[in-house]
């Protein structure tokens, strides 16, 4: 099997897996992970964290969010220009500051482009070595750097022993999930 049609499937089935989790499970999720977080996020530069604004399937990150901003911290979050095939982290003042961009994700009304020092990633799947499947575009990968530390974000069940990899995909520095991280690598 190739390497995309591999990719491919593991999305399909961690699609279908994900798509089981309910309300309870994914607020549990989400604040067990915020306790994890945070102590690593205190020992790392906090001067500029992006973060995604979750779809009702992953990992909330709602509440560390909260915490960010009333702590005064920097926080950006994706907004995917369509027309440009590009993503930019923009400053986020408030989770009520949003507007509903393309695939129905939240994205940040301001227009202040950033660059975080640290970004949050959502995926699909991760293994231990820091390898992750996306959702297949390439938003993540084509607009992460080396100068930023990316820290991947999945539930535990999500870590699985091999992820499918092409040149282009992004390793992770750290990844955590509810219950766990690994890193760096």
């Amino acid at each position: 099997m190739s390497i995309p049609d591999e990719k491919s499937r593991l999305r399909r089935e961690m699609k279908i897996a994900r798509s089981k989790l309910n309300p309870a499970e994914r607020t549990r999720a989400s604040l067990a992970l915020g306790g994890l977080l945070r102590p690593f996020l205190r020992e790392h530069p906090l001067q500029s964290v992006g973060v995604y604004l979750a779809t009702p399937a992953e990992i909330s990150l709602d509440p560390l969010i909260e915490t960010l901003l009333a702590e005064g911290v920097e926080v950006s979050a994706p907004r995917i220009n369509l027309q440009l095939n590009t993503m930019a982290f923009i400053r986020l003042h408030s989770l009520t500051e949003v507007q509903i961009g393309p695939w129905n994700l939240r994205e940040p009304l301001g227009d202040e482009a950033v660059i975080p020092a640290t970004v949050l990633v959502p995926g699909l799947a991760f293994n231990e070595q820091g390898h992750r499947l996306g959702m297949g575009a390439g938003w993540y990968d084509r607009t992460l750097t080396p100068e930023i530390t990316t820290v991947g974000i999945c539930y535990d069940w999500q870590i699985v022993p091999t992820v499918p990899t092409e040149d282009h995909d992004q390793r992770m520095n750290w990844i955590f999930s509810e219950q766990r991280q690994w890193g760096p690598f």
